[in-house]
């Protein structure tokens, strides 16, 4: 069984970087470009990773407060992506990794290094 992430983001840098890296790792992935899609999608199904742009979607951050507090995937790994929202909130929001805008490839690739058997 493959591991099965979902991203929720607008951004296409974002978008291109997390394909890639997950693509490589053999990581389906599962995309919503918004907050209530994104959360029908997780209180229905189970994610090992969850990859959040925080500061481009309206209501995001919100989304990792109830995926803390749902079921399905409250213990899955939480990638929040950040611009203007601290590092400190996103982990106080329930994030286990923050990566700073913009973002680059190899510091997405090492995090997901770093991530993955956590995730497995």
């Amino acid at each position: 069984m493959s591991l099965q992430c979902l991203l929720l983001t607008c951004d296409s840098t974002v978008l291109n970087i997390t394909r890639g890296a997950f693509a490589a790792a053999k990581i389906g992935l599962e995309l919503r470009r918004d907050s209530k899609s994104a959360l029908e999608l997780v209180t229905s199904r189970h994610f090992e990773g969850i990859v959040i742009d925080c500061d481009d979607v309206p209501e995001a951050s919100n989304v990792i407060l109830e995926i803390r507090k749902g079921r399905s995937n409250k213990m899955a790994t939480i990638f929040a992506i950040v611009s203007a929202t601290s590092f400190d909130a996103a982990y106080n929001l329930g994030a286990n990794y923050v990566l700073k805008k913009p973002l680059e490839q190899s510091r997405f690739q090492e995090v997901l290094d770093i991530a993955l058997p956590k995730m497995e």
